[in-house]
């Protein structure tokens, strides 16, 4: 016998099953996706390397980044480059190093080294964005810094190497972790984003 305006055992019953699985659906889903973020929360060890342009007539071909790493600021510390885009650090004929900031010899860096070929376009300003995640001891550290360059005013016969060192402050206890840079073309000589 059924209750007055009641469903069937069965189908109460059944609307239970329902009503418990629902919320158990939703806690799974949403311990999945903690977890997948969780996971995906640091990229350890990636570089990432992007090229672009203002003006469409100018590309990066002959000017690319080869390397990341953590490294040291050399014994003899580099000159830095210039954080003002209206007047930018002239590159020399020849390879060479430079810091993105004050250095001390022998403090951990990030690294990162660029290869300029034969061809690259004479006195063009070019702007380079990096920005670098790396711990120290246990606190993550993020730093980002814009610099800005300004290629030879003669065309180079051969290839050259710039590495370009970041100063962590730190003698010991740093991780590297990834690093993201960026290279564009500026519209003219004083004039950047």
């Amino acid at each position: 016998m059924r209750p007055i305006g009641g469903a069937p055992p069965r189908a109460r019953k059944s609307r239970r099953k329902g009503l418990t699985a629902g919320p158990l659906v939703a806690f799974v889903l949403i311990a999945v996706i903690a977890l997948a973020a969780a996971l995906t929360f640091r990229i350890t060890l990636s570089t990432e390397t992007v090229s672009g342009v203002q003006t469409q007539t100018h590309f990066l071909t002959n000017w690319q980044q080869t390397g990341s790493q953590a490294g040291n600021v050399p014994g003899f510390v580099p000159a830095i480059l210039s954080a003002n885009p209206a007047a930018p650090t002239r590159l020399p004929a020849g390879s060479a190093r430079y810091m993105a900031n004050a250095g001390v010899a022998g403090h951990i860096a990030v690294v990162w080294v660029f290869s300029e070929t034969v061809g690259m376009a004479v006195n063009t300003e070019i702007e380079l964005s990096f920005v670098a995640h790396y711990l120290v001891v246990a606190t993550a550290t993020a730093v980002s810094v814009t610099l800005y360059i300004e290629t030879q005013a003669a065309a180079i016969g051969a290839t050259n190497t710039y590495t370009i060192y970041y100063d962590t402050g730190n003698t010991a206890g740093i991780t590297y972790e990834s690093q993201f840079e960026l290279s564009q073309v500026c519209s003219a000589v004083g004039t950047c984003p």
